[in-house]
């Protein structure tokens, strides 16, 4: 006992290893060639990464499951209209799955999309997190008490390199809230633990492994969603404290990963009055935090996402195609689960007619995202092999190292 006492010591105050920037944008030659390419219409539907589903004979079981009703439309016929007639920039799976399915998906639409869909996915511990007969490593809360960071790191370059077998190019991973309140039902083993500075070194190992095998690592959810009681997905919870203590606290793992180059932070859904006044507008729709204190005060130059729109702490107080006009103003480059593609289009196209935001400053955001796609390898897509998919997330070495982790995790 007192050797792993000596050993968690060690890794909770080491100082924080000084990893260079992972995530620097690319070059972007095919980045500013395909930007010089595109109409109006067309950058503007690069902004939103739509919800989707790729076994839809088991969407009225993952429906029934979930949290609350989807307000999601996920169906094939839908998502092609999307990709043909408003060119959107990526989808993100929901929902349970197969690998295979997914990947059948995946192909069908990016065979369709003039510019190459970043795709995205929730595998904050492994593909398991979303497609059956996968992997199941640990979860955050097992990981943040190993006296072994370096476990941490090789988790998430395994989960990277399964990642972009199956042909995810961003992970919504890792959660990086520190889980400081005892009624936190939305976080909870989520989090690697209940002190700020430990969270942000076990965050900072997993997102450098992240990108270290290719794939975009996503901070969430900013400004932190760990001292709150309320589920974002059921109604917009509130974070009372004053700017002092979340500088303090909340933020500082933030801050620790935009340091060591996090290539996307996701901006939650949060009522924060320490920074935005209005009570009903949550941090993801917040000019004050998206803006001015995330991108401008923290230095962030990578992609500001917000979190699902679907949640009912954004539909409770704004309807469709409105909320994705308010994120688009707030600052966010990337607009994930929009309620109304076709309505949000013409709002934020109008919002630059009338010069409430400029083209430039859309051609600056989505230069970012042409760029993201370039870094992971998304414009080089080609139909993905379902048998060495298979092969490689089921690959000897993954299961040597969550044998490692189970091992580990019974002596921490």
């Amino acid at each position: 006992m007192k050797r792993i006492v000596i050993f968690l010591t060690i890794f909770f105050t080491v100082p924080l290893l000084a990893f260079p920037p992972v995530y620097e944008q690319a070059p972007g030659v095919w980045a500013q060639q395909t930007l010089a390419s595109l109409t109006l219409r067309e950058k503007i539907g690069q902004l939103f990464v739509v919800a989707t589903a790729s076994s839809f004979e088991q969407q009225e079981e993952a429906l029934a499951t979930a949290l609350f009703k989807s307000p999601y439309k996920i169906d094939s016929a839908y998502i092609r209209e999307l990709i043909e007639h408003y060119h959107i920039g990526g989808l993100i799976f929901l929902f349970k799955s197969t690998p295979e399915k997914q990947i059948d998906a995946i192909n069908e639409y990016q065979a369709l999309s003039k510019v190459p869909l970043l795709i995205s996915q929730d595998c904050e511990w492994g593909l398991s997190m979303r497609l059956y007969n996968t992997l199941v490593y640990p979860r955050n809360a097992v990981l943040g008490r190993l006296s072994d960071g370096a476990l941490i790191y090789q988790l998430g370059r395994e989960i990277g390199r399964q990642c972009k077998a199956v042909g995810i190019h961003m992970n919504f991973s890792p959660v990086t809230d520190v889980n400081n309140h005892p009624d936190n039902m939305l976080i909870g083993s989520r989090s690697f633990g209940v002190d700020a500075h430990h969270v942000a070194r076990c965050a900072l190992f997993m997102m450098r492994g992240l990108q270290d095998a290719g794939v975009l690592a996503c901070a969430k959810h900013f400004p932190g969603h760990g001292d709150t009681s309320v589920d974002s997905h059921l109604d917009l919870p509130l974070l009372t404290h004053d700017k002092k203590r979340l500088q303090a606290l909340e933020l500082i793992p933030f801050k620790h990963l935009i340091e060591h180059g996090v290539a996307a932070v996701m901006n939650a859904h949060l009522a924060v009055p320490a920074y935005e006044p209005d009570k009903h507008r949550a941090s993801s729709l917040s000019h004050a935090i998206v803006t001015d204190l995330l991108e401008q005060e923290l230095n962030f130059e990578g992609l500001k996402i917000t979190d699902g729109l679907g949640m009912i702490a954004i539909t409770k107080y704004y309807e469709p195609g409105y909320a994705e006009l308010e994120a688009f103003l707030a600052g966010n480059d990337i607009i994930l689960c929009p309620l109304d593609v076709p309505k949000a289009v013409v709002l934020i196209e109008r919002a630059i007619h009338e010069g409430r935001i400029t083209e430039h400053e859309l051609d600056r955001r989505v230069l970012k995202i042409l760029k993201a796609k370039e870094w992971s390898g998304a414009t080089h897509f080609e139909p993905i092999d379902k048998e060495k998919a298979l092969r490689e997330i089921n690959a000897p070495s993954a299961f040597q190292l969550q044998n490692k982790l189970n091992a580990a995790s019974l002596i921490s």
